[in-house]
């Protein structure tokens, strides 16, 4: 079993949590496995239990650990969304930063464009297209919202890749938690825009659906005034 590495004195509680993440890894440890006890750990790396106290609380913020009282220190499933409460704070306060996540999802659906032309199934087209035809007959922001926020995750899970899946959820999550919500007004043309993104990649004309995902969150962004800032 791979030995959890000494951290000097003159370190701070992050460099403990990369060495704790470390070890999980090189011991391939999973989901509901146990650490050794906080004595142990903390004599290993050389740091007193306060300051490995305030990593394990860190860690188990984000759902890396799990520190079961009086039953010890076990691995966790990460958490995504407590994650996103810290990232949204982050970003809610730094308008730049918004801007630079809301051109990272712009590169990554357009980057899952071609796996999705290349993947998708005919129960993919049927899922998105019952999709768009919701979002066409939304009577509600709230409904509108849902389907669009459904259509996104759609398109990504046509590419049949579920670590594309996983961070296409970490996007919606973000900005279902971020940014404003739709008006009515713009039901329709928001309704058009992804019924021609799905023609496109049924079509497989992947330079069109490349374009036409790009001119969606550049919409969007402009909507909430994201190229203002």
């Amino acid at each position: 079993m791979a030995k959890i590495g000494i951290v000097k004195r003159n370190t701070l509680a992050e460099q403990i949590m990369d060495n704790i993440k470390d070890y999980i890894v090189c011991n391939n440890f999973g989901a509901g496995e146990r650490l050794p006890s906080e004595r142990r750990l903390a004599e290993e790396m050389g740091v007193s239990r306060t300051i490995l106290r305030e990593a394990l609380k860190s860690l188990a913020a984000v759902g890396i650990l799990e520190i079961r009282g009086g039953a010890g220190i076990y691995v966790g499933d990460a958490d995504y969304l407590a994650l996103m409460e810290h990232l949204t704070f982050s970003f809610m306060r730094n308008p730049l930063e918004f801007r630079y996540l809301a051109k990272a999802r712009l590169i990554f659906e357009v980057g899952a464009i071609e796996d999705a032309i290349e993947n998708a199934d005919a129960d993919d087209f049927i899922r998105i297209l019952k999709i768009c035809s919701r979002l066409e007959n939304a009577k509600s922001v709230g409904e509108h919202v849902t389907n669009d926020r459904e259509f996104h995750k759609e398109l990504v899970a046509m590419t049949h890749n579920p670590l594309l899946v996983e961070l296409s959820s970490f996007f919606d999550e973000f900005f279902a938690k971020a940014l404003p919500t739709v008006t009515k007004d713009v039901f329709p043309a928001n309704a058009d825009s992804h019924r021609r993104i799905v023609n496109a990649v049924k079509e497989k004309d992947m330079q069109l659906a490349k374009d036409l995902v790009k001119e969606h969150i550049y919409w969007y962004a402009q909507l909430v005034k994201l190229d203002d800032q």
